[in-house]
């Protein structure tokens, strides 16, 4: 298991706007919690499947 240093949750995006801004805010927060969860894996690490189903790509 990597470690990393702790990092505080930002939270969700604020929803006061219209549909599409809060649609956009919402998807860069969890592209960046998953860049986050991400940082410092090994390559094999980060293609390993984190299921028994095997959800890894075949690329």
């Amino acid at each position: 298991m990597t470690q990393t240093q702790p990092c505080a949750d930002t939270g969700p995006p604020d929803a006061d706007s219209d549909e599409k801004a809060t649609l956009l805010a919402f998807l860069n927060y969890v592209r960046d919690a998953v860049a986050a969860k991400a940082q410092g894996l090994a390559a094999h690490q980060a293609r390993t499947p984190g299921v028994p189903s095997g959800t890894a790509s075949s690329a």
